[in-house]
């Protein structure tokens, strides 16, 4: 059986994980984290619940994963040379949004404000000496490389690892946590995703 047909399977609390709501209450708790433990275990929790609702096929939950891979992205980001977390994590995005649509069929506020978010952290990166080949790959469309760390909740193990050795980075360089741009994303991309 392909990782792409599992379900989502009951929560610890006996609800069902990977309903659409889980996933915007994660989501919802990146921009008050602060530190390392903390913004690691919120960008995990944010970027699983969004794999589960994708899998259970809630709407618009390949966008709400996209959102949560780019979060871990500007968390990974520091001011000089883009590092491993931040390219691997724009990467994840660009496989999440492959395929994605608004739940409405026509790109709403959620798809325009994910994709928007994107372009920029793609152009920051895209065509830098330090970007791998199947991330260069993803930013053309073919995300296959990418797809099972993105996508699939079973890599939670290896996806945590990589978060908490790029913010270690990063907060080392930039102790301030989040920009204002990254506050101004999360604050966008919550009130458009609470709508119904």
């Amino acid at each position: 059986m392909s990782w792409l047909s599992k379900r989502a399977r009951p929560a610890a609390d006996g609800t069902t994980a990977g309903s659409r709501a889980a996933a915007v209450a994660a989501f919802a708790e990146i921009a008050p984290a602060s530190g390392r433990d903390a913004i690691v275990s919120a960008l995990a929790q944010a970027i699983e619940a969004a794999q589960r609702a994708r899998l259970a096929g809630e709407p618009d939950a390949a966008l709400i994963l996209a959102a949560a891979h780019l979060a871990a992205a500007a968390a990974g980001h520091t001011e000089s040379i883009p590092a491993e977390m931040e390219i691997r994590s724009i990467g994840h995005a660009a496989a999440a949004l492959a395929g994605a649509s608004s739940s409405a069929g026509e790109p709403g506020a959620i798809e325009e404000i994910v994709r928007a978010r994107f372009a920029i952290a793609r152009g920051r990166v895209r065509g830098s000496i330090y970007v791998p080949r199947d991330v260069e790959y993803a930013f053309s469309g073919d995300v296959r490389a990418l797809e099972p760390m993105a996508l699939d909740p079973a890599r939670a193990p290896q996806l945590r690892k990589l978060l908490a050795a790029g913010v270690e980075a990063a907060l080392a360089k930039r102790p301030g946590g989040w920009t204002d741009a990254d506050r101004e994303f999360f604050g966008r991309f919550e009130a458009a995703a609470r709508l119904p």
